[in-house]
């Protein structure tokens, strides 16, 4: 009877810490800049560089349309980058990225879903600017913070 509870106690450690392995901490390594690694095969890393590509496209969409006074344009470069559309990565590539890089992804697509509903409303230049900078704020601390590396390499 106490092996059994005893063999229970251990398994659910087991379990705990793999989950925290597999759901929190994410596959990473500390880069030789400091900063968090998240370590993913090459065509992982492709998929979220193709992806942060995508946004940043958009931004930069976003801003022309702004200084055009585009109010349409601002509002569809913000949903691009909006919940609306955004897709879900595999959960392969979600298990690598830590809790709290996963975590960045909320704030910015909000943000953006945000920006567009002002484009859409009122359209007023400097909240726009205000919100967009917000959203900015979260892809400058995430680039900051971490780094992706591909597994098995220097890269």
């Amino acid at each position: 009877m106490r092996l059994s509870i005893l063999l229970n106690i251990v398994l659910a450690g087991v379990i705990a810490a793999g989950a925290y392995l597999f759901f929190v901490k994410g596959k990473t390594s500390v880069s030789t800049d400091g900063r968090t690694a998240v370590m993913l095969t090459a065509e992982e890393r492709d998929h979220v560089l193709t992806d942060m590509r995508g946004l940043l496209e958009n931004v930069q969409g976003l801003l022309a349309a702004l200084g055009k006074g585009d109010m349409q344009g601002v509002a569809q470069h913000a949903r691009n980058n909006g919940f609306s559309n955004h897709k879900m990565p595999p959960v392969s590539l979600m298990t690598k990225m830590p809790a709290e890089f996963r975590a960045l992804g909320d704030p910015m697509h909000s943000g953006f879903d945000d920006i567009a509903i002002e484009a859409e409303g009122i359209g007023d230049h400097d909240v726009i600017v205000q919100k967009l900078g917000a959203v900015l704020q979260v892809c400058t601390t995430c680039h900051a913070t971490y780094t992706l590396k591909v597994e098995g390499s220097g890269n």
